[in-house]
């Protein structure tokens, strides 16, 4: 591990936020600026590359399972369409609580992996996958599929359901509360490429979600 996560530790107390429940961009939070360094070149101008491996969030002792951990559906150009990945309940009733959402717009659809135009009516078949149930990694396919820069898709997942010892110290603390504001959403193109945060990304702490355009598909999760 580099010495950067301890800094980013100290920072992070001096700098914790006195209103935890706002929908904070990454922009604003200094815990994030202590650890994120601009790319000069890349997927996205709203990545950027770490000095270290990302600390993933982790399911809770005790947290329910997804219930539909593998979701396959047609989006049409010129549809707009929701899909959801759920939890199963922790009582009894339907399986309500959302895990992870994507939002392809009616326009969003732009370009096959295959580099071909989507025209209006057309339809790409899309697969989800929860990968890795224990840090809740999602991979989407078609790899390589693009999203129209100007109507990007919407991706939320929900971090409700895990660990609050991000730092893994044994405790729940000051520390704690301050990485949760800097949760970010991570994308990882391909098995080989290294996991890289979407800067735009908003983590609302009070409802424990966090949200961002996309703009193709990739694996994804929350990370710090």
């Amino acid at each position: 591990m580099s010495v950067l996560r301890p800094l980013l530790l100290v920072a992070a107390v001096s700098v914790a936020a006195c209103a935890p429940d706002r929908l904070a961009s990454v922009d604003d939070t200094a815990a994030r600026s202590a650890v994120l360094t601009p790319r000069t070149a890349g997927p996205s101008a709203n990545d950027a590359v770490l000095d270290d491996d990302p600390h993933f969030v982790a399911a809770a002792v005790g947290a329910p399972t997804i219930a539909n951990p593998l979701v396959t559906f047609w989006a049409v150009k010129g549809r707009d369409t929701t899909v959801t990945m759920y939890y199963h309940s922790t009582t009894s009733g339907r399986d309500s609580t959302p895990f992870f959402s994507i939002r392809v717009r009616a326009r969003s659809l732009w370009k096959r992996p295959n580099g071909s135009t989507i025209a209006d009516g057309d339809s790409v078949q899309i697969t989800l996958t929860l990968v890795d149930a224990e840090r809740l990694i999602v991979d989407c396919q078609p790899s390589g599929l693009l999203f129209s820069p100007k109507d990007p898709a919407r991706l939320k997942m929900s971090y409700g359901f895990t660990d609050d010892d991000l730092n893994d110290d044994g405790s729940v603390d000051a520390i704690d509360q301050t990485l949760t504001q800097a949760l970010l959403i991570w994308r990882k193109e391909t098995a080989t490429s290294p996991w890289l945060p979407i800067l735009t990304s908003n983590n609302s702490t009070g409802a424990h979600e966090v949200e961002a355009d996309i703009g193709g598909f990739t694996g994804y999760a929350i990370a710090y």
